[in-house]
């Protein structure tokens, strides 16, 4: 469970005015280290807030994840490669059928042609 901005800073609050970190851990449903980590962050810092994160940005967005899952779901027979052709990426002129594996993938949906069997 992510806290929210202005549960974290209640929680430093409260955690500064000398309640046992233990006991409002246990009524608000938290563990006792992520209160002592946002302590000792709050402390670092001076803020609750998130700190940046490294990594690679996303090619697609979530309105073409949700486009992705949508073409798969009506045509099961769709491969990777043809939607990948078919939807635009940010920065480039098509997303990687990788990319669209992956993202089938994280919606639990399997992406592959049915073996035919020739006789």
């Amino acid at each position: 469970m992510k806290l929210s901005n202005e549960q974290r800073a209640r929680a430093v609050e409260i955690s500064e005015a000398g309640v046992n970190q233990a006991v409002f851990a246990r009524e608000f449903g938290f563990y006792r280290s992520t209160l002592s980590r946002l302590q000792s962050k709050f402390r670092e810092t001076n803020t609750v807030a998130d700190r940046p994160r490294v990594g690679r940005p996303r090619v697609t967005t979530l309105r073409q994840d949700r486009t992705i899952r949508l073409m798969h779901l009506r045509n099961r027979l769709k491969t990777t490669t043809g939607t990948a052709s078919e939807i635009p990426a940010r920065n480039r002129p098509v997303v990687s059928r990788d990319t669209v594996h992956r993202r089938l993938r994280g919606f639990g949906i399997r992406c592959c042609r049915p073996y035919v069997y020739f006789v």
